[in-house]
C-alpha cells in the first residue's frame, strides 16, 4: 500500500499543461520553424494520452517541414503519401519526398526508395529499375541498414 502523492498534478492539470505545451509548439510551427513543424506533425500523427491523433493536420505540418528541407519530415511525408495516411495515396509524390530524404543520407529512406525502384514506381512502363534499386540498396547497406544488406545479397 502506498500513500497517494498529494503534490502530484491531477488529470485535469496534466491535460491543461499538455494543451498549453501543444499551443506553444503550434505557435512556433506557424512561424515556419521546420523543427517545430516536424515535432508537432509527429505528435499529431501518433497521438497520446493527452493529444488526439489527427493525421490530416499532422500531414500538413510534416509537409511544411519537408518543403523546407527537413530530411526526416521528407521521409515521413513520403511514407504517409505511400500509405494514404492523412492524405490521398500518391506514389509519384511519395517517391519524390522519399528521394529527398534518401539523398540527404537517411538509410531507411534509401532502402524505401530502392524498393520503389524495384517495384517500378515512377517508371513509365511500370517495370522495375533494378539498376537504381541496387544503387540505393548499396548506399543504405553502407550506412548499416540490415534489410538493405539482406536484399542486396539476394539480388546479386
Amino acid at each position: 500500500w502506498e500513500a497517494e502523492d498529494e503534490d502530484a498534478p491531477s488529470e485535469a492539470e496534466m491535460q491543461a499543461e499538455a494543451d498549453r505545451q501543444l499551443r506553444v509548439l503550434e505557435a512556433k510551427a506557424n512561424t515556419g520553424d521546420a523543427d517545430s513543424q516536424f515535432r508537432l506533425g509527429r505528435i499529431l500523427r501518433k497521438g497520446s494520452r493527452w493529444v488526439t491523433a489527427d493525421d490530416e493536420r499532422a500531414f500538413g505540418f510534416l509537409r511544411d517541414a519537408a518543403d523546407q528541407g527537413h530530411a526526416l519530415a521528407s521521409m515521413v511525408v513520403g511514407s504517409m503519401l505511400w500509405e494514404g495516411e492523412g492524405t490521398d495515396v500518391d506514389g509519384e509524390e511519395s517517391m519524390y519526398y522519399t528521394q529527398v530524404a534518401a539523398t540527404s543520407g537517411l538509410p531507411t529512406a534509401q532502402y524505401r526508395l530502392a524498393l520503389m525502384y524495384y517495384e517500378g514506381v515512377g517508371e513509365e512502363d511500370g517495370l522495375p529499375d533494378v539498376k537504381s534499386a541496387v544503387l540505393w540498396l548499396k548506399q543504405a547497406a553502407a550506412r548499416g541498414h540490415a534489410d538493405a544488406t539482406f536484399r542486396l545479397g539476394g539480388m546479386l
